[in-house]
């Protein structure tokens, strides 16, 4: 079980510099506020009219996770179940097109928006904060089939890969994954110009909150234990996520189906890339 993270008044521009030179007098204090602005989204909480206009025909309800709520959004069908996890900075409006093609083909869908994201509650999001939140919605959907991105991806890794969960799946689809916790790390200790000793105080603070060296969360160390057949999508040209860590994962989990794109980025959407997912999602012999 990790730790709440401890929350600052966050420094409104600068936070690199500012981490830097905090980190000289106070560790503890700019490891704490360098790992609150990594669980912070960015992005993701609003919606268009016309987006309202979509979620308001789902069956919507939310779920109590820890001291925060899940927005969820299900639109029925009588097939299987998919439950439907976006990545970061994002929300349940990036599946529209797959929503559109899965009801189309009478799956029963749900969706989810992340903690922190859309319209579910906490200010903070993790990938354990996002696997708990996982837990409680697959413990009342109890989906046949997960499809994750990016973070999403991860998150439902981390859930369905414990050894001691009890939700099985049939399928798992990964768009955009990254095979570990620290390849985001790395990239936000690049984007906010942290120096070896902020660095640092940040890997300690992560330490303390979840018990675990952040190198621990990789998807070797969780997918030996999810037996569902899988779908690995990664572009070639991915500029968040290389596409080495699409191979390490599709090396790691023997049930697993590797299919690369080109030029199409880290969002993957494109035509090719839902019918691929939904001839995987109906192929009874996938």
């Amino acid at each position: 079980m990790y730790k709440k993270i401890t929350e600052h008044t966050l420094p409104p521009e600068n936070s690199g510099e500012y981490i830097n030179q905090l980190v000289k007098t106070n560790p503890q204090q700019a490891g704490e506020i360098a790992l609150q602005l990594f669980c912070t989204p960015e992005h993701g909480r609003v919606f268009s009219s016309k987006e309202e206009l979509i979620l308001g025909k789902s069956e919507q309800k939310r779920f109590r996770v820890n001291d925060f709520e899940v927005q969820s959004y299900r639109w029925r069908g009588a097939g299987q179940k998919i439950l439907l996890l976006h990545g970061w900075d994002s929300n349940v409006i990036r599946w529209r097109p797959l929503i559109s093609l899965f009801t189309s083909a009478d799956f029963d869908v749900m969706a989810i928006d992340a903690p922190a994201h859309g319209k579910s509650g906490s200010h903070i999001a993790h990938g354990p904060m996002y696997a708990k939140a996982i837990g409680v919605v697959s413990g009342d959907f109890h989906p046949d089939i997960v499809i994750g991105h990016s973070f999403g991806g991860l998150s439902s890794i981390f859930y369905f890969g414990q050894s001691n969960q009890n939700t099985p799946i049939q399928k798992l689809v990964l768009l955009g994954t990254p095979s570990k916790l620290s390849t985001s790390i790395v990239n936000f200790h690049k984007a906010k110009g942290l120096n070896i000793l902020a660095q640092n105080a940040m890997e300690e603070v992560f330490y303390d909150t979840f018990n675990l060296d952040y190198h621990y969360f990789t998807v070797a160390n969780f997918i030996k234990n999810i037996k569902a057949k899988g779908l690995i999508i990664h572009d070639e040209n991915d500029e968040v996520t290389p596409f080495e860590e699409a191979i390490d994962n599709h090396e790691a989990w023997k049930f697993s189906e590797l299919f690369s794109t080109k030029n199409l980025g880290h969002n993957l959407i494109a035509g090719s890339v839902f019918k691929k997912v939904l001839q995987f999602c109906t192929d009874v012999e996938s």
